[in-house]
């Protein structure tokens, strides 16, 4: 082989080197890539949820446009209260590498009082939903949110909060 083709050769391998080493270098952390492909599934389980109830309602054009914003409205509002609670979980992690125990009661009460506020957010935005039912699909809009809240854990077992009264 004359020198002209190890020269080429050469060159190739240096560019090639180069391309690997860039790629690596801007290779997205596998954390953005995890919170990216976590946000992505949140947002599709979110419509999936509003094509749930537009399916089992038969909702009209109307309804599904109220719906969807009465959704925007209080997913906005719940993630900002996960975010402070996530901060708030943080700081309990903090504290108990140098447990004060006034710091740790204020960060739960603190926490208590978002996740409540979570809650009450959740039963206000049902019963808005609730109030754009037509009075044919409010009976069944209730047995679907009972059920869904079932599953949830929010009265079912993992809650501990399930009527033990038998309705008749």
């Amino acid at each position: 082989m004359n020198k002209k083709y190890y020269h080429i050769i050469i060159a190739v391998l240096v560019l090639l080197n180069v391309l690997s080493w860039r790629m690596w270098w801007e290779k997205p952390s596998q954390d953005n890539y995890k919170r990216n492909s976590h946000s992505i599934r949140n947002n599709e389980n979110k419509r999936k949820g509003m094509q749930f109830f537009v399916d089992k309602l038969n909702l009209s054009e109307e309804q599904q446009v109220k719906f969807e914003e009465l959704r925007i409205e209080y997913f906005s509002s719940v993630d900002s209260l996960k975010h402070n609670m996530g901060r708030v979980r943080r700081g309990l992690i903090n504290n108990s590498n140098n447990y004060n125990s006034e710091v740790s009661d204020s960060l739960l009460k603190e926490m208590a009082k978002l996740k409540l506020q979570i809650e009450v957010s959740t039963m206000e935005h049902f019963g808005k939903m609730r109030e754009e039912c037509k009075p044919e699909q409010v009976e069944l809009f209730d047995s679907l949110i009972i059920g869904m809240m079932d599953r949830n854990g929010r009265f079912g077992r993992r809650g501990g909060h399930r009527n033990t009264i038998k309705q008749e």
